[in-house]
């Protein structure tokens, strides 16, 4: 049995906020799987910390993913905060979308 493209953690920090720790490779054969892991982490109605520090790959559909996170957030109703390194897969393609733009991306946990 092979292994998942995906890990995706769901904890809570000792702020209250959720943590959403994702390791390995986001594309198309694990899209829905993953957007399903947001979806319920998002229903646990805590400001929310994703960490894609340990992301290797990250294509269209995995930043869909994202955009859609990033707008059910974007009534100010939670936080959403993206921890991931400028020079790494996932902070360069989020600052190639510009989604740098939109939601604070931070390069460390605190």
């Amino acid at each position: 049995m092979s292994e998942p493209l995906a890990r995706i953690d769901v904890g809570r920090r000792p702020d209250g906020r959720t943590l959403v720790a994702v390791t390995g490779e986001i594309d198309l054969t694990n899209a829905a799987d993953v957007a399903r892991s947001f979806e319920n982490a998002s229903h646990l109605g805590h400001d929310m910390v994703v960490d894609l520090r340990s992301l290797e790959y990250l294509d269209s559909q995995g930043v869909r993913i994202l955009q859609h996170l990033i707008a059910r957030h974007a009534d100010g109703s939670l936080d959403l905060i993206i921890v991931a390194p400028r020079r790494s897969p996932a902070g360069d393609i989020l600052s190639i979308t510009r989604l740098t733009d939109v939601v604070p991306v931070v390069e460390q946990l605190d």
